[in-house]
């Protein structure tokens, strides 16, 4: 069962410091977990999107919850494809780089609602176990609208993006 996931632009000073912990996945997690604040919330450098990103991450890849490597594109690197800054199975901790977020939020701005639902719709393929209906299908355009507003965000201010999910 996914986890819930939050999304964070975070500043230059904050990508150093959570970099620097790579290898220490107490610290990681530590650190990652602090990222949510009220000041970045009321800044909107958030979006949380509670097991949403499990499916929106299925229909911006190939289908799996798998690492693409090299063949990565800029709608893999959105959830799980950027730099994994955590080894444990008790947390998930990617980093996509600032440039990598203006290469997504590009990527992501050119989804309609049709591709994101026909994509929805084959889940059930690629071993996706969880619910298929209209109703989820809303439920995760509606995260996957609030992510893209974030990563256009971070875009036009240059920030990192870290995704997490506990």
């Amino acid at each position: 069962m996914p986890h819930r996931g939050t999304f964070y632009a975070i500043t230059p000073d904050e990508a150093e410091r959570l970099l620097a912990l790579v290898g220490n996945d107490a610290e990681v997690a530590r650190e990652a977990l602090d990222l949510h604040s009220f000041e970045r919330q009321r800044a909107r450098f958030i979006a949380a999107v509670d097991k949403a990103w499990d499916p929106i991450h299925r229909c911006l890849t190939d289908g799996t919850l798998r690492d693409l490597g090299k063949g990565a594109t800029p709608l893999s690197w959105c959830i799980l494809g950027g730099k994994s800054l955590h080894a444990g199975k008790e947390f998930i901790v990617c980093y996509v780089t600032p440039e990598q977020v203006s290469q997504v939020a590009q990527a992501l701005d050119e989804i309609e609602p049709q591709w994101l639902i026909q994509r929805y719709r084959n889940l059930e393929s690629s071993g996706y176990t969880g619910l298929i209906t209209n109703e989820d299908f809303d439920y995760a355009w509606e995260n996957f609208t609030n992510v893209r507003n974030l990563y256009s965000k971070a875009a036009a201010a240059t920030r990192a993006m870290v995704f997490v999910a506990d």
